[in-house]
C-alpha cells in the first residue's frame, strides 16, 4: 500500500491544481475542496487497490469537473485573473429578491446545458462526490429554474405576449421600474392633462370654436374610453388570473429555494417545498432530484455541507 500510495502522490505532483490564495484564504472554495476530494479520493483508491493509470484518469476528472464547474457558474477558469470579491467561491446562495437569469454588476449567466452536463459527470462518478458539491447543485438547479421563469414572467413569454417594457431595460429591473413609471405617467399626461391644457391654451388664445370642437372630442373619447371598458374587462381579468397563477407557482419555486440556505438544511422541510412546486406546476431538472435523494439517504433530515 506504501509504494501505491508513492505512486499516487507522484501522480498527483504532475497535476496543475489551484494553488491556495493568500489574500483570500476564507473564501478560497475552490482550494479547499480540491485538497479535500484528493485526500479522499487517494485514499478511496488504495482501498480499491485502483491501477495508478486508472487514478491518474480520475484526478483528470477530478480537474476538468471542478474547473468546468467553476467556469459554468462564474464566467472565468479559477487560474483566470478576476476583481471579484469572492472569486474562488464556486457558488453561494442567493437572496430571492435576486431571482432573475440576467448579467448584473458582473455575475455571469449559466449555461444551463453546460450545467446538466457537469451534473451528468458528477452522478457518472460517485467518488466525486463531496456535500459542498452537492449542495451547489441542488442550490444552482433550483435556482436556474426560479430565475428562468421569473424572467419569462417579466418578459412576457410566459403569458404570450411581449413585454415592451422589459424587452427596453435589457432585463434590469432597477430601469424596469423607472421605465414602467414612466409609462405610467406618461400615459396618464396624455390621457388626462396634455388635453384639458390644449384646450385652456385654445380659450386663452380667443381660438374657442377650435377649443370647443377639441372639447367635445376630447369628452367623446372619455365616454368612449369608459364605455370600452366593460369589454376589455373581461379579457384583463383572464390576464390578471393568469399573472395570478404563474406568480403563485413562481412563489412556490422560491420558498423551496429558500429553505436551500446554509448552515443548515432540513432536507424533509427542502423536499415538502420542492413537491408544492412540482404540483403547482413547476418542472425541475432529474438531477436535482437524483442528487437529493442521495444525500438524503446519506445524511439524513439535517444537511451541513459546510461544516467542518
Amino acid at each position: 500500500m506504501d509504494a501505491l500510495r508513492a505512486e499516487y502522490l507522484e501522480i498527483e505532483n504532475g497535476f496543475r491544481w489551484p494553488e491556495e490564495r493568500e489574500d483570500m484564504p476564507a473564501h478560497d472554495q475552490l482550494h479547499q475542496l480540491f485538497t479535500d476530494i484528493v485526500t479522499k479520493l487517494r485514499e478511496r483508491s488504495i482501498a480499491e487497490n485502483l491501477e495508478s493509470s486508472l487514478y491518474a484518469g480520475r484526478l483528470d476528472t477530478l480537474l476538468d469537473f471542478l474547473n468546468n464547474l467553476f467556469y459554468c457558474l462564474n464566467g472565468v477558469f479559477p487560474y483566470e485573473k478576476s476583481e471579484r470579491k469572492y472569486h474562488r467561491t464556486i457558488w453561494f446562495h442567493k437572496p430571492n429578491d435576486f431571482i432573475r437569469f440576467i448579467k448584473k454588476n458582473g455575475d455571469p449567466e449559466i449555461d444551463k446545458a453546460s450545467l446538466l452536463e457537469i451534473a451528468a459527470t458528477y452522478l457518472a462518478n460517485p467518488w466525486l462526490q463531496h456535500d459542498q458539491i452537492d449542495w451547489v447543485f441542488i442550490d444552482v438547479l433550483i435556482f436556474c429554474e426560479a430565475s428562468a421563469y421569473s424572467q419569462s414572467i417579466m418578459s412576457g413569454s410566459a403569458l404570450g405576449k411581449v413585454n415592451w417594457i422589459w424587452a427596453w431595460s435589457d432585463g434590469d429591473i432597477e430601469k424596469y421600474g423607472l421605465f414602467h413609471l414612466g409609462k405610467g405617467l406618461g400615459m396618464f399626461a396624455l390621457r388626462y392633462i396634455i388635453p384639458p391644457v390644449i384646450v385652456f391654451i385654445l380659450f386663452y388664445l380667443n381660438r374657442e370654436s377650435t377649443a370647443l370642437k377639441t372639447g367635445i372630442a376630447y369628452a367623446i373619447y372619455l365616454v368612449l374610453h369608459a364605455s370600452l371598458w366593460v369589454f376589455r374587462y373581461p379579457a384583463r381579468k383572464l390576464q390578471r388570473q393568469t399573472l395570478e397563477e404563474h406568480s403563485s407557482r413562481l412563489e412556490k419555486m422560491l420558498n423551496a429555494y429558500y429553505y436551500c440556505k446554509p448552515p443548515i438544511i432540513n432536507l424533509g422541510t427542502l423536499r415538502t417545498y420542492l413537491n408544492k412546486a412540482v404540483e403547482a406546476g413547476a418542472i425541475f431538472d432529474g438531477a436535482l432530484f437524483s442528487i437529493l435523494k442521495r444525500v438524503e439517504e446519506s445524511r439524513g433530515e439535517a444537511f451541513m455541507p459546510f461544516a467542518t
